[in-house]
């Protein structure tokens, strides 16, 4: 470097990294520019996986012996239930319906984290991680409003409201 640009170079970067540092995230801004900040309340149903234990007992006549057995079988059961999103700029968190809610889980009272949020016009998408077994997906459509949560173990489509709440936090 010559003696009269040598200050160039950290110059050059520190304006480079102002601007990387003015870059919105993805996800965390609407299409307008506008911070994204809303609460969603969506009332909905889905299917939950769960296990169905059946005993069964022959009695054989030969042996004149009861023989004893038991299965499990893995069935989807249905539930109606209520889920809550929030979203604030760059970050999203879904509360979960609590028939979603395995025993063992990563959430906090039910709330999960979204993670790589996509927001646009049309979408709202992301993942949750609820266990090391279930991470689904989470998608909402911004016209319609029906809110989608599946993975390969629950599923839950419901219709999103948003949730205008009082000065205090009351809604009446």
């Amino acid at each position: 470097m010559t003696k009269n640009n040598r200050y160039l170079f950290p110059v050059a970067m520190v304006i480079g990294i102002g601007f990387l540092g003015s870059l919105p995230l993805p996800g965390s801004v609407m299409a307008s520019g506008e911070p994204l900040e809303i609460s969603l309340i969506c009332d909905g149903s889905g299917e939950v996986s769960d296990t169905e234990t059946s005993y069964n007992s022959n009695y054989d006549r030969k042996d004149h012996d009861t023989k004893t057995s038991t299965s499990q079988t893995i069935v989807k059961r249905p539930f109606s239930g209520t889920a809550q999103v929030d979203i604030s700029g760059s970050l999203a968190r879904v509360k979960l319906p609590k028939a979603m809610l395995p025993p063992i889980s990563a959430g906090d009272d039910g709330w999960f984290t979204v993670r790589d949020l996509q927001v646009s016009d049309q979408e709202i998408a992301g993942k949750i991680h609820i266990n090391f077994l279930n991470k689904p997906k989470v998608e909402i459509d911004r016209r319609s409003g029906v809110i989608s949560i599946a993975s390969g173990l629950n599923s839950f489509e419901g219709r999103c409201e948003l949730l205008e709440e009082g000065e205090d936090g009351r809604k009446f």
